[in-house]
């Protein structure tokens, strides 16, 4: 009887530890290059669904939130700007999603996986998007989709540039990579 007891003791914890609900995040990776230039280094990070839907942004600059770039810098991120609609926005909201233009390096932004209204998203295909201005009207925008669901995967954000034939600043933005990653539920 003891040797029973003694089993079901150590052996129900390993069935129920391993029978954990995972929950997905989404990690989406920036190396970025500062060039401190007017009308450069500002950058955006959104996710929408494959129809072009936006969903939530994970990061904006600072500057790029404010009305005297909206209004006056209409070249400063302007997809985003369409898409976020930051005028539209409460304070808190805005606060959540931006920060001072960051230094040099590894620029990372985790997404929970919910949407704008705090709800969580369906598993299923969406897509990340970057879009950075480089100088004046000249911007990139890195993009891909995304499968969320049971598998954890690694996907590049493709670039596209505005004005492909200018090379100033094209490398302020190296890389993007959107990293979809399982983790234990709380």
């Amino acid at each position: 009887m003891k040797l029973k007891t003694l089993l079901i003791l150590f052996i129900i914890p390993l069935f129920t530890t391993g029978c954990k609900q995972k929950e997905g995040i989404l990690e989406i990776s920036v190396d970025y290059q500062q060039k401190i230039k007017w009308a450069s280094d500002q950058f955006a990070v959104w996710i929408e669904d494959e129809a072009g839907n936006y969903i939530n942004t994970l990061f904006v600059t600072k500057f790029a939130t404010t009305e005297l770039s909206i209004n006056e810098r209409k070249d400063c991120v302007p997809v985003w700007v369409s898409k976020a609609q930051p005028l539209k926005m409460a304070v808190e909201e805005l606060d959540a999603i931006t920060m001072a233009t960051p230094d040099s390096g590894i620029v990372t932004r985790v997404w929970d996986l919910k949407d704008k209204q705090g709800n969580k998203v369906k598993p299923g295909t969406y897509v990340f998007v970057l879009e950075a201005t480089l100088d004046g009207n000249s911007r990139v925008i890195f993009k891909n989709s995304i499968n969320l669901g049971k598998k954890p995967v690694t996907v590049p954000g493709i670039p596209e540039f505005t004005h492909p034939d200018r090379e100033k600043h094209k490398d302020m933005i190296r890389s993007v990579v959107a990293n979809y990653m399982l983790i234990d539920a709380k």
